[in-house]
């Protein structure tokens, strides 16, 4: 994308994404079903203005996973 650090703001404002960064000039999003959500951010990346080269679904890493798992846990200690 053009203006990675505006569509990390973007997005992250959207409640479907479970995290979104900035990776170099790469826009990171973690989500469930991320691949069905792609339309989805293509969509809200265009109606802000910004200009969406390429998206690619790539498997989750393993600081992904642990992130997710510490995430999880942390949800639980909270509601209950």
């Amino acid at each position: 994308v053009d203006r990675a650090e505006q569509a990390v703001r973007v997005l992250a404002a959207r409640p479907e994404f479970d995290e979104v960064a900035l990776y170099g000039k790469r826009v990171h999003v973690v989500a469930e079903n991320i691949a069905a959500l792609q339309p989805l951010i293509h969509d809200v990346l265009t109606d802000a203005g910004i200009h969406v080269d390429t998206m690619l679904v790539i498997p989750p890493s393993l600081e992904d996973v642990f992130i997710a798992k510490i995430r999880e846990e942390m949800r639980k200690k909270e509601s209950g």
